[in-house]
This record gives structure tokens, sequence and C-alpha cells, in this order.
């Protein structure tokens, strides 16, 4: 079967996406840009951080299905770092029983010596805010977003496969001059994409 296409132009953040438009859809027109949350600078989302909070002796976790082997492994972690663990999943509640908000979600990333995810938006945040990052890729859900995020930015060796490997992952420094020398392209490419179809 035959599918009609009637979209001007079609974007995917992932490159993957790129393929799956070919092959299901028969569409070869479709172009890799940006998730929208890169198209804003770190500059414009600290103005929405909580002020007076920042100490910057925190491992900040945002693991959605945290493993029994990979709690230990934070907490030899945060042990060596000298760093207490700030856990958050899309289901943690504060002691007052309450979901935190993104403006508490954005401020304990920011503020945290490192940050040890499986998530989209805390790998995005974690190259914004210029934050030391590994990456426990759960094949489950959503793999494929946050590998092509990293292959954007040629930081694939941020992904462990075991938390053993969380240490030697932080110990490698990120160069952060190629990684916004590369947004900085990516973001004009993506908003020239945007703008051609105004």
């Amino acid at each position: 079967m035959e599918l009609e296409f009637s979209f001007s132009g079609v974007s995917v953040r992932e490159k993957s996406g790129v393929r799956q438009c070919r092959d299901y859809f028969g569409y070869d027109g479709a172009r890799q840009v940006l998730d929208p949350t890169l198209l804003l600078t770190a500059g414009q989302y600290e103005t929405f951080l909580k002020q007076g909070t920042a100490s910057n002796d925190t491992l900040f976790c945002y693991i959605f299905q945290i493993k029994s082997d990979m709690r230990r492994a934070l907490g030899r972690l945060a042990s060596q770092q000298g760093c207490r663990i700030v856990h958050r999943t899309d289901r943690a509640v504060d002691s007052n029983g309450k979901m935190p908000g993104i403006e508490q979600w954005l401020t304990e990333l920011h503020d945290a010596r490192c940050v040890i995810t499986d998530s989209f938006h805390a790998c995005v945040f974690s190259i914004l805010f210029h934050k030391p990052f590994v990456v426990c890729i759960n094949h489950r859900r959503g793999s494929a977003r946050i590998e092509s995020l990293l292959e954007l930015f040629g930081l694939e060796s941020r992904i462990v496969d075991s938390g053993s490997e969380l240490a030697a992952v932080l110990d490698v420094a990120i160069d952060w001059n190629a990684v916004d020398r590369k947004l900085e392209v990516c973001r004009a490419d993506s908003r020239a994409f945007l703008a051609s179809y105004i």
C-alpha cells in the first residue's frame, strides 16, 4: 500500500528516523535536526533555576528503572567522589509527597558535580550545562535517540554497560569547546530548516 505524503517538510531528531521515513513511508526528504530543547542556550535555561541552592557536592542520578547492582555502583562512586546522591525518576516525590517541578529538576542537574542517567533530556541538559555525565543505556526505551544525540557530538564513549565503568568514564574530560562548536553548527542548520517552512 502506498501512502500519500502531504507534508511540506519532515524533521526527525534521530538518525534512524530518516531511514524509517524512507523505509516505511517511501519518503526520502526527512532531515535530522536538533531536538527543540537544544535550540535554546544554557543561559536561557538558567533563568529558571532556583536561586541560592548551588552546592556542587551532589551526584545527580536520573535513571528510570535502576537495578540493585547499579544502585550499589552509584553508592561506591558517590563515596569516591565525596558526593551525596540526588536520585530522581519520573515518579520520584519530595519529602512533602509532591513531584518536583521542572525548575527543581533543572537546578539539581545544573548544580551537580556529575550526572548519571538513562534519559535523553538529562543528556541534553548535561551537554548544555557542561556537566560530566555517563549514560546507562536502557535498550528497551529510547536508546536510538540517545545514541544519535551522543554520536552527533562525538560523545558515544559516555555510554556504559555496567556500573563498574562509571568512574573510568567520568575520569575522561569532555572537550566542551568542540561540543559547543558542533552545537552552534547544528543550531544554525536546524533553525534554517524551520525557517524554510515558515
